[in-house]
């Protein structure tokens, strides 16, 4: 993906033009940054916890450069989702492909530990980067 795609994500109406907010960027960097802190704090005693706050920088560290350039997802069903095609498009220059493509199974297996009461384990916390969905029967974005 490519700037082209950013492009083709804002006409098809997945993101949205936004007064970009560099203060507001840097404080939920900041917070995303401390949700990283949080999760290896819980990691051993809580790894579904662990996991939901790991998500949670992931969305926050998107979101934080989304804000920086003046762009938001849509609202609603599948704005994760969205987030994160954002995210493939934004930063494809950024040489980090494989967590590019790690988020949405990483939002996948968030979605199935919160609809689904999966348990997720110590390992697929420690792996947070290569973490993949099991046995998923459906995608809530």
């Amino acid at each position: 993906m490519t700037e082209d795609e950013v492009s083709r994500l804002l006409a098809g109406g997945a993101i949205e033009r936004v007064d970009a907010d560099p203060a507001a960027a840097e404080a939920e960097l900041a917070v995303a940054r401390r949700h990283v802190e949080s999760a290896a704090l819980l990691a051993a005693s809580d790894p579904t916890a662990a996991f939901a706050v790991g998500w949670e920088a992931i969305r926050k560290a998107v979101s934080a450069h989304m804000r920086a350039g003046g762009f938001r997802t849509r609202r609603g069903p599948g704005q994760h989702e969205r987030a994160g095609r954002y995210a493939r498009a934004a930063l494809a220059h950024a040489r980090i492909d494989r967590h590019l493509r790690a988020i949405d199974d990483l939002r996948l297996l968030r979605n199935q530990s919160q609809y689904e009461g999966l348990a997720v384990e110590q390992p697929e916390v420690e792996e947070l980067p290569g973490a993949r969905p099991r046995d998923r029967p459906g995608d809530r974005g």
